[in-house]
């Protein structure tokens, strides 16, 4: 309202506005304007040590920063958008993924399909034993529909399926039997513990897998499931603990994701701003980590040590 009283759109003389604000361009880091905007930090309200921890942990999680610099610096911020990480965070974990050196090590399996306007993806994720992961994806998309996402989007969905980044199915919908042989060759190719679902329009799938021997379990997209699922995989990217190869479509995945928050600040689901932006790769990713993260197929989600704090939402 003071906003709107300062500029004119609300005309009521009875209220004068007073707005401590920093300038259009500022180093949300710097203590001179957290003092310019905060005239009673120099008497310890609010308290100093407090906004240096708060800055220092928003330094690597671009939703925490919008926090910071809107209840910290009074910088409101018209945008919903909520990005994950940093993708320069993320990008450190450009570290080569050698498929065949990972053949014997246990691998977990994470699906994500869809019809034709999001893309279809298999993500495996290896676990080290330095609370690490070696990710890598399997994309899907209908050939109909290449060129609209390309121009959509301007990412290269031409390009990516010509250099083997996603599979192009004929016609104008993902065609599930291709993904189905993929998982099967990936089983007979890797150590894999389970294959993990999100049930939405996987079914007929799930239950073509399980007739085949195959471990099949549900996975969600709800807040009890994927709050630990992004919280683990937050804390993998940003200890610089995930390595994913460079996946140009998975990178593109990533960077569209945004995070939908509770009252407690934990990320409990990601979205996307626009229709066309792919996240279906980020989902799978956080999916696949999280099975990983417990260390064997029959642990349930619950067991993790931070479960009983990240469910209390």
């Amino acid at each position: 309202m003071q906003k709107k009283v300062a500029t004119g759109e609300i005309d009521n003389p009875a209220y004068l506005p007073i707005i401590f604000e920093p300038p259009a361009k500022f180093d949300w880091r710097d203590e001179k304007v957290w003092h310019l905007v905060n005239p009673g930090l120099k008497f310890g309200f609010p308290d100093l040590k407090g906004m240096r921890q708060a800055a220092s942990e928003a330094a690597d999680k671009p939703a925490d920063r919008e926090d910071f610099c809107c209840y910290n610096l009074n910088q409101w911020i018209d945008a919903a958008s909520s990005p994950f990480v940093e993708m320069s965070i993320y990008d450190e974990g450009n570290v080569p993924v050698d498929l065949d050196a990972l053949a014997s090590r246990p691998c977990w399996l994470a699906v994500d399909l869809s019809s034709n306007t999001d893309l279809s993806v298999i993500t495996a994720t290896w676990p080290d034993d330095d609370g690490g992961y070696d990710v890598h994806p399997w994309f899907f998309c209908p050939s109909a529909n290449l060129r609209e996402r390309e121009n959509k989007t301007s990412a290269p969905y031409v390009q990516w399926e010509r250099d083997g980044l996603i599979t192009a199915t004929e016609g104008n919908v993902i065609d599930f039997e291709k993904v189905q042989a993929t998982i099967e060759e990936l089983c007979d190719r890797f150590n894999v513990q389970e294959i993990a679902f999100d049930p939405y329009m996987a079914r007929m799938m799930q239950a073509r897998l399980l007739e085949k021997g195959l471990q099949v379990v549900d996975f969600r997209q709800v807040p009890s499931l994927m709050m630990p699922a992004l919280s683990e995989l937050e804390r993998a990217i940003i200890a610089r603990r995930f390595r994913h190869g460079g996946h140009p479509v998975l990178r593109f995945c990533f960077a569209n994701a945004e995070v939908e928050r509770n009252k407690q600040q934990h990320a409990v689901r990601f979205h996307k701003s626009k229709r066309w932006l792919s996240i279906d790769g980020a989902v799978a990713t956080a999916m696949a980590v999280s099975r990983a993260s417990t260390g064997e197929s029959n642990r349930s989600l619950y067991d993790l040590p931070n479960a009983v704090e990240l469910l209390s939402w």
